[in-house]
Order: C-alpha cells, then sequence, then structure tokens
C-alpha cells in the first residue's frame, strides 16, 4: 500500500515541479530568436497564433511537408497547448485549427487558432470520486519492450543505445531520437513508455539483478551526458503509460539523477494511484503525476476530462498575446481540502 498520494497544491509561482511558469510565454514560434516577428506581418488573422516556421532553428529547418502535416493533425485531432513543452504543467487550451501562411522573407509559418480554457473550464478535485481501491494488474508482453524517446540534440545517440546493450538479450530497449521540444528556453526530456502495470516488478522478473541495477543506474548518468549546458527549464524524466481506461503520465524532474534514484522504486505506487483515479472517474481521459522530492513522493498534478476541461489545484492559465503568442498566468481554482490516495 503506498503512502497517501496527493494533489499538487501549488504557490502563486511555482508549478509543482521546479519550473517557474507564471511568466513564461506560450511561444508557439521558432525557438531561434533571430526570427524577427515582423515576418509574421499580414499573416495572422483575429484570435491565430504562430506555431512554427521553416527558419533554421538549433542547426535544424521544419520542412513545409512536416507543416503541412501538423497542419492537418490538428485539424483531424486538437492538440494540447502547454507551457513551453514542460511536462507535468498542465494545458493551458487545445489548438483546434491550424494553416500553413507564406511569411514575409518568402519562408512557410504554421498559424492556428487555440481554444485557451476559461476560469469555468476549471475544476477542483475535490469533484472527483474517491479513487478506486481495486487495481488489477496486467499482462506483459514477452519480450518485455522499453521503448525510449529522447531528443538527440540533447543527449548522444551513444548514451541511449548504451542502456540497450546493458539488457541485449534480456530485453528489447527501442530507441527514438524525435523527442523534440521547441521552446524559447532549453529543455530536456527523455520518455520511456512503460508497456504493463506493475512496471518494475514485471521488468525485474526479465532481467538479471546485476543487470536491473545497471540499466537504473544508466538512466540515472544521462544528465550528467547533456550536450550542452544544464537548460534553464531543466531535465525530465517521463514515463508514459497508455492505460485502456485513458493514458497516465509520470514524470520525474532531475538535475543530476539522484532525484531519478529516489523515485524509481515508487514508479509502481505512482501507477496504482493513477489507475485507481481513472477507474473512479471514468469521464478522465488522462492522469499526470508528478515527483514530489521535498516529500519523496508523487503528486497529481493534473487530470483532463472527456470535454477536455482540467482538475487541478492553482492551475497555469493562457491568455492571447498582442506579439501573435500565449501568455500564461496563475488561476486559483480551489482552497478546499484534497483528496489523497490511500
Amino acid at each position: 500500500m503506498p503512502r497517501n498520494i496527493a494533489w499538487v497544491s501549488r504557490d502563486a509561482k511555482g508549478t509543482g515541479n521546479g519550473v517557474d511558469a507564471v511568466e513564461s510565454p506560450v511561444s508557439g514560434r521558432s525557438a531561434d530568436e533571430a526570427v524577427e516577428l515582423d515576418v509574421w506581418a499580414g499573416t495572422l488573422q483575429p484570435g491565430e497564433v504562430a506555431i512554427a516556421t521553416t527558419h533554421e532553428t538549433d542547426g535544424e529547418v521544419i520542412s513545409i511537408d512536416f507543416l503541412a502535416r501538423m497542419a492537418s493533425q490538428i485539424e483531424a485531432n486538437p492538440i494540447p497547448i502547454n507551457v513551453e513543452h514542460v511536462p507535468g504543467v498542465n494545458p493551458i487550451g487545445w489548438m483546434e485549427t491550424a494553416r500553413v501562411v507564406d511569411l514575409a522573407d518568402g519562408e512557410k509559418g504554421l498559424v492556428g487558432k487555440p481554444r485557451l480554457l476559461l476560469e469555468q473550464d476549471f475544476l477542483s478535485p475535490t469533484s472527483l470520486a474517491p479513487p478506486n481501491p481495486e487495481v488489477p494488474s496486467e499482462s506483459a508482453p514477452d519480450p518485455l519492450p522499453i521503448p525510449i524517446s529522447f531528443d538527440d540534440r540533447n543527449l548522444p545517440s551513444e548514451a541511449i543505445t548504451a542502456l540497450g546493450s546493458i539488457v541485449h538479450g534480456e530485453v528489447d530497449v527501442v530507441v527514438h531520437s524525435g523527442e523534440r521540444r521547441y521552446s524559447a528556453d532549453p529543455i530536456a526530456v527523455v520518455v520511456l513508455v512503460v508497456v504493463a502495470y506493475p512496471f518494475l516488478k514485471r521488468l525485474t522478473e526479465h532481467l538479471a539483478d546485476d543487470t536491473y541495477a545497471a540499466f537504473k543506474s544508466g538512466l540515472a548518468e544521462l544528465p550528467s551526458q547533456l550536450k550542452r549546458p544544464k537548460p534553464r527549464l531543466g531535465f525530465h524524466y517521463v514515463l508514459d503509460y497508455p492505460h485502456r481506461d485513458g493514458p497516465v503520465q509520470l514524470v520525474i524532474p532531475d538535475h543530476d539523477g539522484s532525484v531519478l534514484l529516489r523515485a524509481w522504486d515508487e514508479i509502481d505506487s505512482g501507477l496504482r494511484a493513477a489507475k485507481a483515479l481513472l477507474a473512479a472517474n471514468q469521464h478522465l481521459q488522462r492522469v499526470c503525476l508528478v515527483w514530489q522530492p521535498s516529500d519523496s513522493r508523487w503528486g497529481i498534478s493534473y487530470a483532463v476530462t472527456d470535454d477536455f476541461r482540467i482538475v487541478c489545484h492553482n492551475p497555469v492559465a493562457g491568455e492571447a498575446a498582442p506579439d501573435g503568442g500565449i501568455r500564461t498566468r496563475r488561476i486559483v481554482v480551489s482552497d478546499d481540502s484534497v483528496n489523497q490516495i490511500e
């Protein structure tokens, strides 16, 4: 039985994961600050914001085809708008329409029309039913795969492939290097896909003790292998669990791997807490938990309902800015006591 897991209750400036998002812009523009705002002149219609351009950013160029595919995906299925792509911070709205435009300097741009959440779109955690304590285990595929995504602008590919070498022949590490997060401030994210619950129990069933310890240590060493200086928005381990009742995301903000080592053994308790909340609240489509280093426990950061409302304490909200971006602000949903998961 895990220790109580409470909803994250943030102060006026914190996000609950070590990142101050209150004054951070949610810029849909290219992260390359050399792109002047006047290239968007005449392209933005009322209510639209800039999303991306074909300008070079960090030595890379987004193709016109990619912009077109992104526009089609947004039109087919609205995507969440997040604060600088920081894991663990609640979405502030959804991008519902998008189109490719010609920019003043001859490049292409992607613009979209967001639906920013209003104060009535944020719900108190006290509106939810208590978690269902009955959480069944699930079968795991055999051999056990561990998909890992990362951004090769931040981490060398060798650092990730080395993890696969550690467990070679026992589990299959599937590596993807396309975990791109174009933010105005640097951010580093490594994503592991959790294939079953309980995850750690299944992992230890497939790995010898020394292999398991080496794999965990290898993950913890990743922050020390960053290609560029420490990102201002931090290093984050993210565990994505595509649960049948709704996706679960566990976020571990870290800087040197020490936090991961403290949180690792509690991964299954975090998954259990999220599954219990989803089982009792069928109108939820996803849940996000963030590891709280000060308390050494998981905190439920936010949940998303089927009608795209956010359940959260003191969430971040967004408002349109005159320069084609989105500003953020903190709102207070409730000061009531919060549910705890036993």
